[in-house]
């Protein structure tokens, strides 16, 4: 990675701003230039170093283009921010015991300075979700929590720094041989991802609603984080149990059909304490589908109908009789009270960005949840995709509109009607626009549709495909533009 930026910006990089892109110390920089020398000597080049300390490859360009056409075979090695932290925290996670300092550093192949910082940084995430890293002068680092805590952490790192990853390598799985010991992003074995996925599609008809593709997600990697623990000697303790669990609960058909799967195909026979702690986790799940949510939970929605009330009071538009935000809000909300009450954290990606965005909404909807919800708090994350509900609404209110494109959303209902309404707004030439999930994209017929739209990076497809943000920003609405003037100059008027 080093090599490659000096080849890309010769001249105006020093050791020093390196460091600081790479997120590594100074130390680490200086140690890896010195092997870069030594690759450039036999080539001809050598690496100087100007007055103003940045850096550039000198030789001649014919060495220099050889180079770079080497680099294009080779695949890299060096590891980003993220990917080096992970790996630290796998490192913690799998061991039993206090680790050194000096020998962890050398196998993560990096320095004193770089390992204090990334655990620094560590700390601050697993604290939040009650672990401790303890770092002892002559003990060692340890990280120091409930087995419970420890999978939720993982996980929740993987959803945060990882998701599209995630989606990309889970969506391509049942399309490559793998071999059985294959890791996926250092540590789902490629296998048990494969017999969970199957196992949940194959059932998911069994289940009282289908999930988001974000939760599906989410739900299919703590299984196999799950699975992988207790095969590997660590099994869910005793203080990690929820006794309000009851075994009637209907999705316990569902995650009892899936540790049947796992037992016959993995040979891993999950205890009782490992599937109700499933049942948890998928009953703190958001569904896909709005209608298919009960509607007997009167206390809620009577809370919904409130909390819709306030807002349309605090935006001087009149939105309690817009029955799609009540079952949007009563689909997402009922899963979001309970990760609430049990204290299971849920990664919003656009947060940031809606809270910048959608300041005002953001701000309303806020005071709002506290008035309604006064013994409940609520995460800015739960906030911001409650925030996308009441922003579809209002885009929807501001248009009745009329190419055929299909939009591939994972990240649920809200931001799933936010980018429609947005289309529906921004993008004139689009008279039908269809939401699907990913795993309902694999059972549709592409060719009734124009183009894709999706908010994850999908392999390459028969018909134009557009990666967009869930928000719709001005890049993408020009670049949406570009494809539908060449499809409408394509097909004339048989669009219509």
């Amino acid at each position: 990675m080093i090599l490659e930026l000096l080849l890309k910006t010769s001249g105006k990089h020093s050791a020093l701003s390196i460091a600081s892109y790479l997120q590594v110390s100074v130390r680490t920089v200086r140690r890896d230039l010195k092997n870069i020398e030594r690759l450039l000597a036999p080539r001809g080049l050598q690496l100087v170093q100007n007055k103003d300390k940045s850096l550039r490859i000198q030789g001649a360009n014919q060495a220099v283009f050889k180079l770079v056409q080497e680099l294009a075979n080779v695949q890299p090695v060096d590891l980003s921010a993220k990917e080096r932290k992970l790996l630290l925290f796998l490192k913690l996670f799998q061991s039993d015991e206090s680790m050194k300092t000096g020998p962890l550093a050398h196998e993560l192949a990096i320095s004193s300075t770089t390992l204090t910082s990334d655990l620094d940084d560590l700390s601050d995430w697993t604290n939040d979700f009650g672990l401790t890293l303890s770092r002892k002068r002559g003990v060692g680092i340890q990280l120091i929590g409930s087995e419970r805590a420890k999978r939720t952490a993982l996980a929740n790192f993987y959803l945060f720094y990882f998701n599209e990853n995630l989606i990309e390598a889970i969506f391509q799985l049942n399309h490559q041989t793998l071999a059985e010991d294959q890791l996926v992003l250092h540590y789902f074995k490629a296998n048990h991802l494969i017999v969970i996925d199957q196992a949940m599609k194959s059932n998911m008809k069994t289940l009282y609603a289908e999930l988001a593709d974000s939760d599906y997600i989410s739900f299919l990697i703590q299984v196999c984080i799950a699975v992988q623990r207790y095969a590997s000697g660590h099994p869910l303790q005793d203080d990690d149990q929820d006794e309000s669990i009851s075994t009637e609960m209907e999705a316990l058909p569902f995650v009892g059909k899936i540790a049947a799967i796992v037992k016959n195909q993995l040979r891993i026979d999950l205890p009782v304490q490992e599937k109700a702690f499933m049942v948890t986790l998928l009953k703190g799940s958001r569904l896909q589908n709005a209608e298919s949510i009960y509607f007997d939970q009167v206390i809620t929605g009577k809370a919904i109908k409130k909390l819709i009330q306030h807002v349309s009071q605090a935006l001087h538009v009149d939105l309690t009789n817009d029955f799609s935000l009540f079952q949007g809000l009563m689909a997402h909300l009922e899963p979001s009270l309970f990760r609430i009450r049990k204290d299971l954290a849920s990664v919003n990606p656009l947060t940031k960005q809606i809270k910048t965005q959608y300041s005002v909404l953001f701000q309303i909807i806020e005071r709002s949840l506290r008035e309604v919800f006064q013994s409940i708090r609520f995460p800015d994350d739960e906030i911001a995709y409650i925030v996308l509900h009441f922003g579809s609404a209002l885009e929807q209110r501001k248009q009745k509109r009329s190419i055929r494109a299909l939009v591939v959303c994972p990240t649920g209902i809200g931001a799933s009607k936010m980018l429609a309404s947005r289309l529906k707004k921004e993008m004139k030439e689009l008279y039908s626009i269809k939401i699907a999930s990913i795993h309902d994209m694999e059972k549709l017929e592409l060719d009734q549709f124009d183009l894709i739209l999706s908010t994850v990076h999908l392999p390459k497809q028969k018909i134009p495909c557009l990666f967009v943000n869930p928000l719709l920003s001005q890049a993408d609405i020009e670049a949406i533009k570009q494809v539908t003037d060449r499809l409408t100059g394509k097909q004339g008027q048989s669009l219509f």
